[in-house]
């Protein structure tokens, strides 16, 4: 017997509830990275935000009995991953720092475009000529934003390209380590490596311990961003990708939000229009996708971490 729309319903208005309210968390994360940027170095900020999700995970995993889960039979990819997450984090967080955080979200919502575009490399799938369309106008919405060549061009933008190319290996490298890979291990193994790391750029670059309010606001800031990872995974749990994955781009309205609040931050006419034909491209690729075959999975979602 199969499940009627009505009978769904309930649980895809949950699924997009718990989207929203994962894009938020994840917002008011990259709203904190910002305000803290102009004290601390990247590799600081990073290093406590992983340690605190770490954290996280770990009393999750303890709390729900789900150490058993842990094992895995392919480390190696899950170590490529961390690294390849925590690359694209440098290049985002450079970009919250020097960029509005709008203006960073319009570059890094580039992420899909270019998941569209390795499929084909990495994971040897057959794209069409219309989404391969989509992916050619949504990085010319890319070129329109960067403006290279004028003066208005701003370096860090690069950082925010770095960070959705970041995200677009990681989703594939998810792929590959398929459904047997238990939520909890992204972010158990994604933190631990970035931990490790960053904690040896200490030594050459150092470490300046911040105050106790700092210290709790990026810790608290890493453990919204975690909980909003599991979020996340509930949420394409409960209604499918199609639906689930356009309610991303409300993190533009979240940035535009509270980068007006905080810092008076308003896109100008050249970064709204590039952004507009990044997410219409987007949303397009993500329909074409839907068109030709109904998915049952999504990749899981990745964490600061």
């Amino acid at each position: 017997m199969t499940e009627s729309a009505s009978d769904r319903s309930p649980a895809i208005a949950a699924g997009i509830g718990l989207a929203c309210f994962a894009f938020s968390l994840h917002t008011l994360n990259d709203t904190i990275i910002k305000w803290v940027s102009g004290t601390y170095q990247i590799h600081q900020i990073i290093l406590i935000g992983s340690g605190a999700g770490f954290t996280f995970f770990a009393t999750v995993v303890v709390a729900t009995g789900s150490l058993g889960r842990m094992r895995t039979q392919r480390l190696g990819l899950h170590i490529l991953r961390a690294l390849v997450a925590l690359a694209g984090g440098f290049g985002a967080y450079y970009a919250y720092s020097k960029l509005p955080l709008a203006d960073a979200y319009a570059l890094i919502f580039a992420g899909p475009l270019f998941v569209t575009a390795l499929s084909v490399p990495v994971l040897r799938e057959q794209v069409g000529w219309r989404r391969w369309s989509a992916v050619l106008v949504g990085f010319l919405g890319i070129v329109v934003m960067l403006r290279p060549g004028s003066s208005a061009f701003e370096p860090a933008a690069l950082g925010a390209v770095l960070g959705a190319l970041g995200y677009a290996v990681t989703v594939l490298m998810v792929r590959r380590l398929g459904l047997t890979e238990s939520p909890f291990s992204y972010g158990i193994f994604g933190n631990l490596v970035s931990l490790i790391v960053t904690g040896a750029l200490c030594v050459p670059f150092g470490f300046v311990m911040p105050p106790l309010g700092d210290l709790a606001l990026m810790c608290g800031g890493a453990a919204l961003a975690a909980f909003g990872f599991l979020c996340m995974v509930a949420a394409y749990r409960r209604a499918p990708a199609a639906i689930v994955a356009p309610f991303q781009y409300t993190q533009m309205l979240w940035g535009t939000l509270t980068g007006y609040v905080i810092w008076r931050h308003v896109p100008d006419t050249v970064t709204l229009i590039g952004a507009a034909i990044v997410a219409a491209s987007g949303l397009y690729v993500l329909h074409r996708e839907t068109r030709r075959r109904r998915p049952t999975t999504a990749p899981v979602p990745e964490s600061a971490g």
